[in-house]
């Protein structure tokens, strides 16, 4: 399994990296656009962010309107010694600085905020599926922080429709989000895994019936 994710990572990040600059542009603003428009964005008080570089989905418009909008914005900080993850919440984007991988990152003097705060997160990923499965970046700090009992949060990923995938290989670490949106729709990930589930209920139900009419 380990083999073929690597795989899969590194044929969808090939991919995405092929991106021209003007249609990168545009499929983020469309992206944008879903998101503001989902009734779960819109309630949402405190919203943690990730800062999208290179090829990823360009987030930083969607901060800096969601910060005049009002809403609370937090962004990850990571503790790379110990593999930890927090959300810090910024004012603006000169809350920022550049730090390993390139990522920008809350300065140090940012606000901490408890996960249980936290309204929505919206998710990165090289790649999620229908089911709201994701392929990470192979270092498991979302996968941690989305375990924890404490954090209630509706979860959003963003992609674009090149890193959405049929169904993505799964272990037992690996967390689902609630929703997936690219350029061209909106998935309800946990209304499907709830879908998927009804269907193997209703499977087995069958199964234990045809066991007591053989009888």
């Amino acid at each position: 399994m380990h083999k073929h994710k690597t795989h899969l990572r590194k044929h969808i990040l090939k991919t995405r990296n092929k991106l021209g600059e003007r249609t990168h542009k545009a499929k983020s603003q469309q992206i944008k656009q879903k998101l503001f428009s989902l009734p779960d964005f819109k309630k949402a008080k405190t919203i943690a962010f990730f800062y999208g570089i290179k090829k990823e989905v360009h987030t930083q418009a969607m901060i800096q309107d969601a910060l005049k909008s009002g809403k609370r914005i937090l962004l990850p900080r990571c503790v790379y010694d110990k593999k930890e993850m927090h959300f810090l919440e910024i004012k603006s984007l000169n809350d920022l600085e550049k730090r390993k991988f390139g990522l920008m990152e809350p300065k140090r003097r940012c606000k901490r905020m408890k996960l249980k705060e936290i309204d929505v997160i919206i998710v990165p990923a090289v790649a999620f599926d229908y089911e709201g499965h994701r392929l990470g970046y192979g270092q498991g700090y979302y996968d941690r922080l989305l375990k924890r009992k404490e954090c209630k949060a509706k979860t959003i990923g963003l992609c674009f429709e090149l890193q959405l995938v049929k169904e993505l290989p799964r272990e037992k670490h690996d967390v689902a989000v609630d929703k997936v949106i690219t350029e061209k729709r909106t998935i309800n990930a946990e209304l499907r895994r709830m879908n998927r589930f009804i269907a193997w209920l209703l499977m087995v139900y069958s199964w234990f019936l045809s066991q007591f009419e053989t009888k």
